[in-house]
């Protein structure tokens, strides 16, 4: 996430909270793989749109990496957009509704989010799966997952354990 418009940490934990609960819950994956990184940029003035400087002169923007597949349709991107959309107008206070806007709603304002597919990778020591294999990948990973949690103790695969007991989506798989 990259924001010119400065955010203190709980604006921060709400809307990582936020998107993360939005992906896992959408895309049926564990909140353990839903990484999001704040970047606060500098009006550098380096920004353009249509060949114009842009003010703010670097907006806010949500540049995601995601896993594509058919399973994952374009209207389903579109909604988690919107939502997270939503979600930043209402952490920030925008009002996205029509108006002339203040150089504060400028500030303010979410210029873009977007979704950059990811062909394949590793994260956490697993390799990342195919969209429609999320229960298969659960299954086949679950022994390391538990290895992780009990012999290295690693609080993160803990939480992530625990998630999957109480979310029907994820335990479903096992």
């Amino acid at each position: 996430i990259y924001h010119s418009y400065p955010l203190i940490r709980a604006q921060k934990q709400k809307f990582a909270s936020s998107i993360t609960e939005l992906h896992s819950t959408t895309f049926t994956t564990p909140s353990l793989f839903v990484n999001i990184l704040f970047v606060l940029t500098e009006p550098t003035g380096d920004f353009f749109v249509a060949a114009k400087p842009v003010e703010p002169p670097s907006p806010n923007r949500v540049m995601t990496l995601v896993r594509m597949g058919a399973d994952r349709t374009k209207a389903q991107f579109d909604n988690l957009a919107g939502k997270i959309e939503r979600s930043w107008n209402e952490i920030v206070g925008y009002d996205d509704s029509l108006h002339i806007e203040t150089v504060e709603d400028k500030e303010k304002k979410l210029h873009i989010v977007s979704f950059v597919a990811i062909i394949t990778g590793r994260e956490n020591g697993v390799y990342l799966h195919n969209t429609g294999q999320e229960k298969t990948w659960l299954k086949d990973n679950m022994a390391y997952f538990k290895e992780r949690e009990e012999v290295c103790r690693d609080e993160k695969f803990a939480d992530m354990l625990e998630e999957i007991k109480h979310r029907s989506d994820l335990n479903a798989a096992l």
